[in-house]
């Protein structure tokens, strides 16, 4: 709808797929099995017996034509009604088999036989495991649930055709029927070794309403004493003997309102190189990996957990002490993605105008350069204390301190597992 309150109609795609090659990709991609599409073939090259009926290869020719006529003719006319109705898991982890199932309810007047289960022309990172497997027979009326198993071969959020339920009957050269599901949703969240043991320095900051936050998982706050009132705070929190005796507003204080808030901050920066093909970038898989390992970790303590990670889009997560907050990391942790600009620019003012309530940083760097380390400076100038791990199987650029808190891991090692300890 433009400026006027018109709607503006969608202009016709002049690149539009021609109708020979959407026929061919249909047939070739869906309408034949592998069976099938090895009696194309076949088809095809005894079609040079036309040419004299000489040669007895014509035969095969007409036998195959016979065959594939009969199949058609009589998968059309069997071909079963269905309702379908797919349930697929919202989230996996990748290697991983994420299980799904499809109901099928069989509403024609005959029985529907070898009834498949399958997803076409989907991601290329989401593969099909089973897609060999089939139900045999359903009667008329009759309800069964055909399993689906799917495996996500890279981290990402893709959405997912329709699951198609055909019957491959009879013969199972063509698949006939193809009832679809709606669209869905898939998170493949990152796979990644979980810590024995991560040793951060910490210490307790003031949180803004940290008491209403930790009475919602079930803590009682411990009172200290009184301190000045700061606008915007609760009116139940003002202690009104204390004002009248000190003429100014004070409010109540609690030990909850200090815990410890802990950021963790992803580097996507990964230079653009000349190339053709999508690269895979191991380093920046092993760091994702390893950041989700970082938070596990965090979240078995009673720390509030923030997330910054600039690449494409901004990605900003704030969590609560005491509120685990795992799964909502692993999801943002599915979609970051690489930044050709380096992104310190945008991160550092995201980060800036938090660090009052900040204790830790631990930042996860792709390398040690004259950016990375004026980003890390600034932090430990607002008082937070700061752990850096470099995952890089090179040296970096700039030596790294000489100190326990800068770490350099191997990428290789964190896809292994083998980094347990850090």
């Amino acid at each position: 709808m433009n400026a006027s309150g018109l709607t503006t109609l969608p202009k016709p795609n002049p690149l539009r797929t021609p109708y020979l090659f959407r026929t061919a990709r249909f047939v070739l991609g869906f309408k034949l099995t592998p069976l099938g599409r090895g009696a194309a073939v076949l088809l095809f090259f005894s079609a040079m017996g036309l040419v004299t009926v000489d040669i007895p290869i014509y035969q095969i020719f007409c036998g195959l034509v016979a065959l594939l006529g009969a199949v058609e003719f009589t998968g059309t006319i069997l071909g079963p009604r269905l309702s379908v109705r797919a349930e697929i898991p919202a989230v996996g982890t990748v290697g991983e088999p994420i299980l799904g199932t499809v109901r099928v309810v069989n509403q024609g007047m005959l029985p529907a036989f070898d009834l498949m289960a399958g997803i076409f022309r989907g991601p290329s990172a989401i593969r099909q495991v089973d897609a060999d497997e089939f139900l045999p027979h359903l009667p008329r009326n009759a309800e069964a649930a055909i399993p689906v198993r799917l495996v996500g071969i890279q981290r990402g959020v893709y959405q997912l055709p329709g699951v198609n339920v055909h019957s491959t009957f009879p013969m199972n050269f063509m698949r006939f029927g193809g009832n679809e599901t709606p669209r869905t949703t898939l998170t493949v969240v990152p796979r990644y070794h979980a810590l024995e043991e991560f040793v951060i320095p910490f210490s307790n900051r003031y949180q803004p309403g940290g008491v209403t936050h930790v009475n919602g998982v079930g803590q009682s706050p411990e009172y200290l004493g009184n301190r000045e009132y700061v606008a915007g705070e609760p009116v139940r929190r003002l202690d009104f003997r204390a004002w009248a005796r000190l003429g100014r507003p004070v409010v109540r204080e609690y030990q909850e309102e200090y815990y410890c808030r802990v950021a963790l901050v992803l580097d996507t920066f990964v230079p653009a190189r000349w190339t053709v093909r999508k690269r895979v970038h191991p380093e920046f898989e092993a760091a994702v990996s390893l950041m989700a390992a970082v938070a596990e970790a965090i979240d078995h303590e009673n720390f509030a957990v923030d997330i910054f990670a600039a690449g494409p889009e901004m990605y900003v997560f704030r969590s609560q002490a005491g509120q685990g907050r795992l799964d909502a990391v692993l999801e943002i942790l599915a979609g970051v993605d690489v930044c050709r600009r380096n992104p310190f620019e945008h991160l550092t003012p995201a980060l800036e105008q938090n660090l009052e309530s900040i204790s830790t940083v631990v930042c996860l760097l792709l390398d040690w350069d004259e950016s990375r380390r004026q980003f890390v400076e600034k932090v430990a100038e607002a008082g937070c204390a700061t752990r850096v791990l470099v995952v890089r199987t090179q040296p970096p650029t700039e030596p790294l301190p000489a100190l326990e808190s800068y770490s350099q891991v191997d990428p290789a090692a964190v896809a292994r597992g083998d980094v347990r300890v850090l």
